[in-house]
Order: C-alpha cells, then sequence, then structure tokens
C-alpha cells in the first residue's frame, strides 16, 4: 500500500512539473539565426531581455528547440581582465669599500605605471650617512640600496644595473637583507643567483632580485665571491593589478527632476550597475550626490535606500581640465534610483545621465533540431536556472565547444508559431488541462486510499477494545 501512495505521489509531481514547464506563459521570443554545425553555441544577452525580464537573474529568459523543448543553457558574467602594469623607479646604491664623509646628492629617474617619464634629485639621508661613515666594516662585497624615496611603498623587485672589468660569463651568488632603520636587518633571500651570459652577439642577463611585495626601507646585497661587479644602479619595479570589467556605458533616458535638489530616474529594466556618470551643460562644476534605490514608483516621498555618495567636479585651470564624474556603487538592479545634490549646484544643470552596466552572457548546447528560440518575460514563480550540465563538461572542451555564430533576430510577442516552430498552442494548451485533470483524479484517489485505510484502522482499534 506504501508503495502504491508513493507512485501515486511521484505521478502528481510529474502532472505539476508538465504545468510549471508550459513555455506559453513566456511572452517574448528572438529567433537565434545560428552559422556553422557546432554542438555549442553563446553570445550577449541583448537589451531587450533587459528591458522586458521580470527576474535581476534573467532566470525567466530559456532557449527552446523545434519541438519547444527547454535546452541546456547558463548565463553568467564574463571573467574580470586582470591587467598588471609595471613602474620602475632609479634608487642610489652606495659601496661599503669608502665611506661618505658629507650629504650627498644623486639624480635618479622615475617611470609611472601611465608611461610618465620624471627626473628627480635625492639627498642622502642623515640618517644613512651617520651610517656608513661609522661603519667599521669596509667590505667590497657589500652594497646598501636606499629606497626610503618610496616611503613605504611595494617592491615586486630589484634590477641591478653593473659593469665588469672583462667580458665573460659569470655566476654571481648573492644574499640579499632588508631594515626600515639599518640596525636590524631581515634575510629576505639567500643564494640568489645573477647571471651575465656573454655571446658577443647578445649578452642575457638575469639581474632581477625577487622582492615579492617588500616594502623597506633599506636593503643589502652581499655578493658571495671574491670578485664581484661594480653596481652602477639599481632599479626597484613596482607592479599594480587592474582589474578590468567588462562593463558597458548607456544613456538612461527616463529621469526627471523632482525638485532643486533632487532626480529621479529609471534605468528601464534589471540591468546589474556598477556606476552612474554625470555630465553638465555648465563649466567649473563641484557638487556631492548621494545615490538611493527605490521599488515602487507610488512611494514618492520616500527617499529609499541608501547605496552611495560622492563627488562630482569638472575645472580647468590654463587649459588643463580635471574631473571625476562617476560615481561607483555596489552592483545592484534596482530599478528605480533617486539623485540627491548639495546647495552648489541646481540640477537642472544636468546634461545627461549615464550608466556603467555588466552584460550577462549565454551559453546553450545545440540539443534538438533547429530553429533554436529565445523566450523570455515569464510571471511565473521559478526556480533560479541550474548550470550542473555545464560542471560535466571537461574543462579542455569548454574552450572549444561554444561558438560565437549566432545572430539574433527582432524581438516579437511570443506566439509558438513564428519562424517554423512547430508547436500548436491550442493543443499545448489541451495537455496543460489533461495534466491538471490527471493531477486532481490522482490526488482523489490517494485521498480516497488514505481514508479507506484509517476507516479500516478506527474498526480494529473499536474491536480491540470491545474485545477487551
Amino acid at each position: 500500500m506504501n508503495k502504491f501512495i508513493t507512485m501515486m505521489a511521484l505521478l502528481a509531481s510529474f502532472c505539476l512539473s508538465a504545468k510549471v514547464k508550459d513555455i506559453s506563459d513566456y511572452k517574448k521570443q528572438m529567433t537565434l539565426q545560428l552559422k556553422g554545425n557546432a554542438s555549442g553555441y553563446q553570445f550577449d544577452v541583448p537589451d531587450e531581455v533587459y528591458e522586458n525580464s521580470l527576474y535581476p537573474d534573467l532566470r525567466d529568459m530559456r532557449i527552446i528547440n523545434a519541438t519547444g523543448d527547454f535546452v541546456p543553457m547558463r548565463v553568467y558574467f564574463p571573467t574580470d581582465e586582470v591587467l598588471l602594469k609595471y613602474s620602475q623607479t632609479t634608487l642610489p646604491v652606495f659601496k661599503l669599500n669608502k665611506t661618505i664623509t658629507k650629504k650627498t646628492d644623486s639624480q635618479q629617474t622615475q617611470t609611472t605605471i601611465d608611461g610618465t617619464y620624471k627626473d628627480y634629485t635625492l639627498t642622502t639621508s642623515k640618517t644613512l650617512s651617520h651610517y656608513l661613515e661609522n661603519l667599521e666594516i669596509k667590505d667590497p662585497k657589500q652594497i646598501i640600496i636606499d629606497a626610503t624615496i618610496l616611503k613605504g611603498q611595494k617592491i615586486e623587485s630589484l634590477e641591478l644595473d653593473w659593469h665588469y672589468k672583462t667580458q665573460g660569463n659569470r655566476i654571481f651568488t648573492v644574499d640579499l637583507f632588508a631594515s626600515n632603520d639599518l640596525s636590524h636587518w631581515n634575510l629576505i633571500k639567500k643564494n640568489q643567483q645573477l647571471i651575465e651570459i656573454n655571446t658577443n652577439s647578445r649578452v642575457i642577463l638575469k639581474n632581477k632580485l625577487a622582492l615579492n611585495q617588500s616594502a623597506y626601507g633599506y636593503y643589502k646585497v652581499i655578493f658571495s665571491q671574491a670578485l664581484v661587479p661594480e653596481v652602477l644602479q639599481a632599479k626597484a619595479i613596482q607592479v599594480d593589478q587592474l582589474v578590468k570589467k567588462s562593463q558597458q556605458i548607456k544613456n538612461v533616458a527616463g529621469y526627471a527632476v523632482q525638485n532643486d535638489k533632487t532626480i529621479r530616474l529609471s534605468i528601464g529594466g534589471v540591468y546589474t550597475l556598477d556606476a552612474f556618470i554625470l555630465s553638465f551643460n555648465q563649466e567649473n562644476v563641484i557638487t556631492d550626490v548621494k545615490l538611493y534605490s527605490r521599488e515602487k514608483v507610488k512611494r514618492l516621498r520616500s527617499r529609499g535606500i541608501f547605496e552611495g555618495q560622492g563627488t562630482i567636479y569638472s575645472m580647468t585651470s590654463k587649459g588643463i581640465t580635471v574631473k571625476n564624474n562617476t560615481i561607483e556603487i555596489r552592483p545592484s538592479n534596482k530599478r528605480l534610483w533617486q539623485l540627491q545634490f548639495d546647495d552648489n549646484i541646481d540640477v537642472k544643470s544636468v546634461k545627461n545621465i549615464k550608466m556603467k552596466w555588466r552584460r550577462h552572457k549565454v551559453e546553450f548546447l545545440a540539443q534538438g533540431n533547429a530553429p533554436f528560440t529565445l523566450i523570455y518575460k515569464n510571471s511565473n514563480k521559478l526556480m533560479p536556472l541550474s548550470s550542473h550540465w555545464y560542471d560535466k563538461i571537461p574543462e579542455e572542451l569548454r574552450k572549444t565547444l561554444f561558438s560565437s555564430n549566432v545572430i539574433l533576430i527582432k524581438s516579437y510577442e511570443f506566439t509558438q508559431k513564428t519562424n517554423n516552430l512547430s508547436i500548436n498552442k491550442s493543443t499545448n494548451q489541451e495537455n496543460s488541462n489533461y495534466a491538471k485533470w490527471m493531477f486532481w483524479v490522482i490526488l482523489s484517489v490517494v485521498l480516497l486510499v488514505l481514508f479507506v485505510m484509517a476507516y479500516k484502522l478506527l474498526n480494529e482499534t473499536n474491536k480491540n477494545g470491545a474485545s477487551k
């Protein structure tokens, strides 16, 4: 009996799932024109989907084949691109085979991460001069590098430029120490090799000492060999990691001036925002802006939820313009926003508002027969899309599986007949109605069985009580 009830429950759940997956609940569609004969395809989610989707994670967007079956798909953000930018600064080098009796100036150069080149003069500090003057040991195998100009900035490596009296192939072994006070020295690298290979036609150098992002004021290099090169210069190599996001920029058309200090706007869809960009029709602007998000248009008296703030400015002096017209926020899918300005500006001078946002990508398997159709805008309560199928694909295969040769045809109202989609809506409706009737029939049978079981159990209980 228990097995029978379990089977009835599974059948009932199947009938319910048939109803949930009724594609007639989707309101919009776009035909996917595929080129080539790939097993999978990928494309950028079009603006029409963001404008019509009812879920920020786009769970009401699916792809169906010619017979109306859902195909495996996933929606994701492209991976951020990490860019490494390098800068270098020359540092003073002091040898310990002679002492310094007075402070000295040295000419150094710096190349910043944006490629700007500049010269600067560095005066040896009193602390370092006193240390060198009073050093008892005079060892030609040691050099001191002064990195105090960088003021605690992290250094990726030190690059040594040396000179040797005679040409040849050499391997130097060095120990590298670091200190902030010239009294306590920490070992950074031991037995690190520096190489010079001269083949007459070219010179191969391995002249960098890895510092692993250390930030000391002084460095000491000790050579192991008796014969050491003459170190002419040391360069501090710094690296900055920049994250380049795959952001889009789009004009915000739906905004209105609420009063002299407030602008309310709608971004027109479930876009994932990273920032707002403002421009003004006047010069020399500076103002503080606070951002609030709102859920409903009707709640006009409410500012909403505070999301962030920033200072917007644009000033020109002697032909040089400095500006910041961007307010960064945490990623958000809110549709309605309020911009609150301070007293330094009239919001009527706002010329344009743009938004930075991130566009999703879609990957799907071309399962079944073409044509394939993108359907979206479903007001039902839906579960998030599962990408378990993608996790089962070997990583090496993922790199070549998905083709980008996809053309999206103009959006239409979903009729289930457009683009040779061989599904009859009335038949689908009949199937849906049939699933409903089957569910109620099975549920009635299950209830009836439970009633009979309860009735029998009650009779047995009464008989046992009477016999006692």
